[in-house]
């Protein structure tokens, strides 16, 4: 009572009261009541967004980028992971995208869409965008772009000793499910004959893209998907080079010992003792869209 905390109704009426909190002893408030449209968009103002975007009409009912930044302002810090499991037309990324660029947050998304194919009809699919993960894949590269055209435009026009705005990170990585890039071979001892050993010195599946299979084993060696992956040449042989040296992969055929010590070479941060056990076969995610042509059998693959 001395402290005026207690709240008996706008007119002082109440049965019984109520304990009064402020909103600097919040984390945040609970919104009172729906949002209306003027506010957080509509599906309307939405499918004009990504008009504009993508210089036409291509989707149906997309989420409008100010609901989306309405909910991260409640919920999410600068650096929350944020997930949207119907990402559609990629409104979620576009939202985290524009914070990043507002408060230089490091927040991140995972986007997760069915492959729904486009009607053949549609303009979408004419433009060659089959399925809907396609139009969503678009529409965030072309608004990571228009960000990044904002910023450094933003960057020209400074005022004297003013500082210069980053360029948020407006890359993604976009994977799919696939069918595994090993084949099912995993047996106990007593199954398998030493005469016949050399049949199984390489498990992975016929003409699988060197590419897919280092995404395929990254779990393995607990690399996030999200790593920074280079191809280079190593000892003659084609490498990929994880995140600046934790890893580095060879999945050329015939790896030979002056491959394997040019890499050895490389001093790779990952311990050796971790990966010389035979791991049980990783999820079959496939991961990286990439334009790898098929090799041939591959074999003598190493991986340190």
């Amino acid at each position: 009572m001395a402290e005026n905390r207690l709240y008996w109704g706008k007119d002082g009426g109440n049965t019984y009261s109520r304990l009064k909190k402020f909103l600097a002893e919040m984390d945040g408030a609970v919104p009172a009541n729906l949002w209306s449209y003027k506010e957080v968009g509509s599906t309307d103002v939405a499918s004009k967004e990504v008009s504009s975007i993508l210089d036409g009409k291509y989707f149906d009912f997309p989420k409008p980028t100010a609901l989306i930044d309405k909910i991260l302002d409640i919920v999410a810090d600068s650096n929350s992971f944020i997930a949207d499991f119907f990402s559609g037309s990629g409104a979620t990324a576009r939202s985290v995208i524009h914070q990043n660029m507002l408060d230089s947050g490091l927040r991140k998304f995972i986007l997760v869409q069915l492959p729904e194919v486009c009607d053949s009809n549609s303009t979408a699919y004419r433009d060659g965008c089959g399925t809907i993960c396609e139009i969503g894949e678009e529409c965030i590269r072309r608004a990571g772009e228009k960000i990044r055209a904002e910023v450094d435009k933003t960057n020209e026009q400074l005022e004297l000793g003013a500082e210069s705005k980053p360029v948020p990170d407006i890359g993604f990585r976009v994977l799919r499910v696939d069918e595994s890039c090993l084949k099912d071979e995993y047996a106990t001892p007593e199954q398998y004959e030493q005469t016949a050993l050399d049949l199984f010195a390489d498990n992975a599946a016929e003409d699988a893209p060197p590419l897919d299979l280092l995404f395929q084993v990254l779990p393995t060696f607990r690399i996030e998907y999200s790593a920074k992956v280079v191809e280079r040449e190593t000892g003659g042989k084609v490498c990929f080079d994880v995140n600046g040296g934790q890893l580095i992969a060879c999945f050329d055929e015939d790896v030979d010992t002056v491959a394997l010590e040019a890499i050895a070479k490389e001093r790779p941060r990952y311990m050796p003792s971790s990966a010389t056990h035979t791991s049980p076969t990783p999820p079959p995610w496939q991961t990286s869209r990439s334009s790898s042509k098929p090799s041939a059998p591959l074999r003598g693959r190493a991986a340190t």
